[in-house]
């Protein structure tokens, strides 16, 4: 919304909304490791393997369908 009205910062706003969602999705990260940590580290393998199929290649897949 606020980049329709400021249109001279819409590269600013962009690179702002970004930066929040990406720290935001680090520490969801760190706040799942941390919880479960004893449970991760124990099942490693699957941890990864739930973390590149259900995390990471959405956002990938999203980036790829957006340039």
């Amino acid at each position: 919304v606020l980049s329709v009205y400021l249109s001279e910062y819409k590269g600013l706003l962009f690179e702002i909304t970004f930066l929040v969602f990406l720290l935001v999705l680090i520490l969801r990260y760190v706040l799942i490791l941390l919880n479960n940590k004893k449970l991760i580290f124990n099942n490693l393998f699957y941890f990864i393997l739930y973390l590149c199929a259900l995390e990471i290649a959405p956002l990938i897949i999203v980036l790829k369908l957006t340039i």
